[in-house]
């Protein structure tokens, strides 16, 4: 690499200050020059690798300097030195060079298996849960007629349900799971729609006419209705030491014939 080099004929000499030390020795008419590093006005040096100095002409040195020096130099001494041109040091410098910090690419976190979460969630589809079986108090199958009458409640109820549980794998992540029925969701098909929490059937000893106070219904207009039933379950899974919820649901639809019954008197 070439550098620029500069001779600097105005170095302070002697001792101290701000100056270098000059050491002179003569031998067969010629003089041998040593310097050691001096400051500059308005500036400073610090000392570097390699008998180097960096130059800070024109800031602070230090703790303070600033964080890219305006020149690296270097004093040379080899050889013989001619003072007949009142030369006392020479002195090399160059620019500092920016170096770039070679950029590396973020590595690409390894690919890791679905979370218990992700697993349990596809592992619903393992989870077989029975169908809402609804049933009608009173059953409109008992009268000759196979049919309910309108501005008549009726009560609907359905067969206990025991958790259920049961342990599957999911995506290598074994998972254990309890499904809970916890409400029914019944669309009357007639435009009106039920939550239910409770249910049961009319108890004998109820009066005809008597609404449920859980679960129950009342037409007003003679048809044919198609009743969807949609249960709704609670799944509480456990895997790899996370819990959680998932919802679940399932359906079933059946008819019923709703009918306008008059009285005829005889006699």
């Amino acid at each position: 690499m070439t550098l620029d080099a500069k001779a600097n004929p105005d170095w302070s000499g002697g001792r101290g200050g701000n100056g270098g030390d000059i050491t002179v020795s003569s031998s067969n008419g010629s003089a041998r020059v040593g310097a050691s590093v001096g400051g500059s006005t308005g500036g400073g040096v610090v000392p570097a690798a390699n008998g180097e100095y960096v130059s800070y002409p024109d800031g602070p040195v230090g703790e303070n300097a600033p964080a890219v020096p305006t020149q690296i130099c270097r004093l040379v001494h080899a050889g013989e030195i001619d003072f007949s041109n009142d030369q006392k040091s020479i002195t090399v410098c160059y620019e500092p060079t920016t170096l770039t910090t070679p950029t590396t690419d973020t590595p690409t976190p390894p690919t890791t298996g679905p979370s218990p979460h992700t697993a349990a969630a596809s592992a619903l589809a393992q989870l077989s849960i029975p169908t809402p079986q609804l049933t009608w108090s009173p059953d409109p199958a008992n009268n000759e007629w196979n049919a309910w009458a309108i501005a008549l409640p009726i009560w609907v109820d359905f067969p206990t349900t025991n958790p259920i549980t049961t342990t599957t794998t999911a995506s290598g992540i074994t998972i254990d799971m309890a499904a809970t029925q916890s409400e029914i969701h019944i669309d009357w098909g007639d435009a009106t729609t039920s939550t239910c929490t409770r249910w049961g059937p009319m108890p004998r000893t109820t009066k005809m006419g008597t609404q449920s106070p859980w679960c129950g219904h009342t037409w007003t207009q003679p048809a044919t209705y198609t009743v969807t039933t949609t249960s709704a379950w609670t799944v509480t899974w456990t895997a790899m030491g996370q819990t959680g919820t998932l919802p679940l649901t399932s359906t079933s639809t059946t008819t019923i014939e709703i009918a306008e019954f008059q009285a005829i008197v005889i006699g």
